[in-house]
């Protein structure tokens, strides 16, 4: 049984079958060395090949792959388009969703169904809209894995346009994906109305600040009045008394 050393030499065979099967093997083997030399191998002369190391790439799972995956979505052979559009949902990285969601206009009916199943498992919210558009391409199996996306990604705004296509899809394959798509969808809303709200945090009492601290922020009329003089205390019981003997003394003399 050949090692992966072995297989990384035979990325460089003259054969480009040998450099296929090389690929395929390394994806399937599992071992991190094979990444460098797969992405070397993206820019080989065989689209079959380039197809085939995207493949391996996107199941080794490296995100330093990413990068030359997205130059690979320019790839003029659309089985290479498509492979790198897989690849980059298995690495589920949202670097890629901008040129996901561009390849959702692909000539290509097969890029634009992998390209829509990426950004499902990708689950950037960010490409709802354009997966909301996607309901409506030309071929019914680019609608369904738009339909499969949005019920992954469980955005609300994308319900109407599900409950619009599958009411004029009846007893279709595509009904089916938008009914279990919106059945996603609203079991995700049920779940986060459900969850308790974070309670606010306390707002500290305004009497413990000083005055001098409020004072520039608070008009005149806002401002504390001085507090006005304490009364006089009333005269205690043996005041009353006295005064009391003293004015009958006064009548007397």
């Amino acid at each position: 049984m050949l090692s992966v050393s072995d297989y990384i030499v035979r990325l460089r065979h003259g054969d480009c079958t040998v450099r296929r099967r090389a690929a395929a093997m390394l994806g399937q083997m599992g071992d991190a060395r094979a990444v460098a030399p797969l992405m070397d191998a993206l820019n080989d002369k065989d689209h079959e090949v380039r197809a085939q190391a995207a493949v391996a790439l996107g199941r080794l799972g490296d995100v330093r792959a990413v990068e030359p995956m997205l130059h690979l979505m320019q790839d003029e052979h659309p089985l290479v388009r498509e492979r790198a559009a897989a690849a980059l949902g298995w690495l589920g990285d949202e670097r890629a969703t901008p040129a996901l969601i561009e390849s959702l206009h692909d000539d290509d009916w097969r890029v634009r169904r992998q390209a829509a199943l990426a950004l499902g498992n990708i689950a950037d919210s960010a490409a709802v809209p354009a997966l909301i558009a996607a309901l409506q391409d030309a071929d019914s199996k680019v609608r369904r894995r738009a339909a499969q996306a949005l019920g992954n990604i469980g955005h609300p705004a994308a319900l109407p346009r599900l409950k619009m296509l599958a009411r004029a899809a009846l007893g279709t394959a595509v009904e089916e994906d938008c009914l279990e798509a919106i059945r996603r969808i609203e079991e995700k809303v049920a779940v986060t109305r459900a969850l308790p709200r974070p309670a606010a945090p306390p707002v500290p009492p305004v009497t413990n600040l000083p005055i001098s601290a409020l004072a520039p922020h608070l008009s005149p009329e806002m401002l504390p009045r001085p507090a006005p003089p304490p009364a006089p205390a009333p005269p205690s019981w043996v005041q009353r008394l006295a005064e009391v003997i003293w004015r009958r003394l006064k009548r007397k003399q």
